[in-house]
């Protein structure tokens, strides 16, 4: 019984803190705060919010689980039909929908083991590599930090990026510090930039994938909804399965293949400075 009242109330403050309850009015601890304007702006748009007491702990470390959650909130990338095989996460887990999200989108990965963590703190490299994966971001130049030795060689890739883009920065003392924890305020911040530079790029975007891996090459075709005959543009995708078609606002059809491998599309609607998420997952095409 002690156990489950621990779970219930862990699970009441995470629903006020991901969900709602706490409008930015009434949040007391962020006013001055460097990431003021990104916190306010996440908690308007619902996004985030606070917690009962009417604070949002802007120092306070995020789990890898409230970090996807985030994402999934404001990107809105779903894809019913992929799985999520990591043993520590199940259906009836309230990240669940988020990490499902994230391993459609091949946009988080889990540790050896085939665990994910979920309770564990996210570190600032992680959070990197993560948003370079959904944004499909560029690699950046050299970095110039003071710890620049001690990044790992998975994660450097994403730093640069992400610092690159402005979408994260270094400290003031010349440092990244990539293995420490984010905090709720730099989190936000982040997704609140990567979020900005998402959204200035209007069409639509996704991952290809097959037997839940990524597909290099495959052949991303987009057609007006109402006249298929019509080819609008074409991406192939590259080697994370990840393909980008910018297109005008209206409804259209999307084909992709990949040695007689498919998957359709039906129907989406780009809108005007949107962004439109559609993940795929082939299946093999017999002609007997």
């Amino acid at each position: 019984m002690k156990n489950g009242l621990i779970t219930l109330a862990v699970f009441i403050c995470l629903v006020f803190s991901l969900s709602g309850g706490v409008s930015a009015a009434t949040i007391t601890d962020v006013k001055g705060h460097w990431a003021e304007a990104s916190i306010n702006k996440w908690i308007s748009a619902g996004y985030v919010s606070g917690y009962p007491e009417g604070l949002f702990k802007p120092n306070q470390k995020i789990s890898r689980a409230e970090f996807v959650t985030l994402v999934n909130k404001a990107f809105k990338k779903q894809n019913p039909n992929s799985q999520c095989k990591f043993s520590d996460v199940k259906q009836t887990d309230w990240f669940y929908p988020g990490v499902l999200a994230g391993v459609a989108g091949g946009y988080i990965s889990g540790y050896e083991g085939g665990t994910f963590k979920p309770g564990k703190f996210i570190s600032r490299q992680e959070a990197a590599v993560i948003i370079t994966r959904l944004l499909q971001l560029n690699n950046g130049s050299n970095m110039n930090f003071k710890d620049a030795n001690s990044i790992p060689g998975w994660s450097a890739s994403g730093i640069k990026a992400v610092v690159a883009n402005n979408i994260m920065k270094g400290y003031s003392d010349g440092t990244f510090k990539a293995a420490q924890s984010i905090t709720r305020a730099e989190a936000v911040t982040a997704l609140d930039r990567a979020y900005v530079s998402f959204m200035a790029f209007q069409g639509v975007k996704g991952s290809v994938k097959m037997n839940n891996c990524p597909v290099e090459g495959a052949l991303v075709k987009l057609f007006a909804r109402n006249n298929p005959s019509v080819l609008k543009d074409v991406s192939t995708t590259d080697s994370n399965g990840m393909y980008k078609i910018a297109a005008q606002p209206g409804s259209y059809n999307l084909e992709v293949n990949k040695d007689g491998s498919l998957g359709y599309a039906y129907n989406i609607s780009i809108g005007k400075g949107i962004a439109t998420l559609q993940d795929f997952s082939l299946v093999k095409v017999s002609i007997n």
